[in-house]
């Protein structure tokens, strides 16, 4: 590069014969300092010039050895809207306080925030997005794995489920940890936190609870077996409360001698005794059939007992219990004693009394029929 140095100084001084060509030395020189392209550096060596620190109208601009800031603070531009700098290379910090980004922008290595990051686009996180700090989120869409825990303390606001895109995995409960309290719905675990009480049984391998108390049916309904005997053949079964006809034949076997077969009457389902009785035999025979399905002591439940209505204090009334009702036990009486608990009218008992006050004292009891009842509680 051309700097300019003098020429000819010590042919142009005060008293000396200056030639033309001295002076056409001196400007050639500095014509070729001031060349477009080969002229002088001012990059601070001999003859070529200050370096320039200081660059615009008012030297607004300054450029030090390792610095390039405005002269004074917050002046100048970078560029304008219409006008851009191309691309633009830095190694180290870049601080300002407010960022815009217009286009496309990719971010390859970590980013740290201090305050908050309001995003009103889409944004695609590629990698690992961790928030530490309050995050407000109008639409997230998670597409890989979302770890960590959210405390619904934490939560504020509304979330709608039209703003929610679930992305469908294959999870089951052994991906998500299990709480020391509150732990996962188990069939194992909802049988074994069941129990029950007298007259059940409970099977917790197969959650099957089974009635170990004698049904009403059983109780109510006990079977009548009459079988054949010796020299007989045939025989049968009947229940207490069926609702149909039965027939039960007893035939004389080949064998058998003429007119003097056995016949024996067995106790069913729900009974005890029974016995046997010859058609030709010369005495008399009796045969007990019990009830074993419930006790059979006055006043237990499943007891039967023949008893009269007690009589109220009404002036005149008809006291009439309905076969297939209940009744209270302190209303029916049982050979003078009055019951307890509560019977079932199995056969209705009633009775007329026609009672008159103190000034006519008259009691007047006719009709009088006693009922069959059975004690239910």
């Amino acid at each position: 590069m051309a700097g300019y140095t003098r020429q000819a100084s010590a042919n142009i001084t005060t008293g000396s014969v200056i030639d033309a060509d001295d002076f056409n030395d001196e400007y050639n020189q500095i014509q070729s300092a001031f060349n477009a392209s080969t002229g002088h550096t001012h990059d601070g060596t001999a003859a070529e010039g200050a370096p320039i620190t200081k660059v615009g109208p008012s030297q607004d601009l300054v450029i030090t050895a390792s610095v390039v800031r405005p002269k004074t603070n917050n002046t100048l531009d970078l560029g304008t809207t219409s006008l851009n700098f191309k691309d633009a290379f830095f190694d180290g910090t870049v601080r300002t306080d407010i960022l815009t980004v217009d286009e496309t922008s990719t971010l390859t290595g970590n980013v740290s925030m201090g305050g908050t990051l309001a995003v009103t686009g889409n944004t695609t996180v590629g990698g690992t997005l961790g928030v530490t700090g309050q995050t407000t989120v109008q639409n997230l869409t998670v597409g890989g794995t979302f770890s960590g825990s959210v405390p619904a303390s934490s939560l504020t606001g509304t979330l709608p489920a039209n703003q929610i895109t679930v992305i469908t995995q294959n999870m089951d409960s052994d991906d998500v940890s299990e709480g020391s309290s509150n732990q996962y719905h188990t069939a194992a675990r909802a049988r074994s936190a069941i129990s029950v009480g007298a007259g059940l049984s409970y099977d917790s391998s197969t959650g099957v609870i089974t009635n170990t108390n004698p049904s009403a049916a059983t109780v109510n309904n006990a079977t009548i077996t009459i079988a054949a005997g010796s020299n007989l053949t045939g025989g049968g079964s009947f229940t207490t409360n069926q609702s149909s006809n039965q027939t039960i034949t007893l035939n004389a076997s080949a064998a058998a001698s003429p007119g003097n077969g056995l016949i024996t009457i067995s106790a069913g389902s729900g009974l005890t005794g029974g016995g046997s009785f010859y058609v030709n035999q010369s005495g008399n025979s009796t045969i007990t059939l019990n009830n074993s399905a419930t006790a059979t002591s006055f006043n237990s439940v499943g007891s039967l007992g023949v008893g009269n209505v007690i009589p109220g204090t009404s002036a005149t009334g008809t006291y009439t219990h309905s076969a297939g009702s209940n009744y209270s036990g302190s209303t029916i009486s049982f050979g003078g004693t009055a019951g307890s608990g509560t019977w079932k009218c199995l056969s209705p008992a009633q009775i007329v009394q026609t009672y008159n006050y103190n000034d006519n004292p008259t009691v007047t009891t006719n009709a009088t029929r006693p009922g069959l009842y059975q004690r239910i509680s």
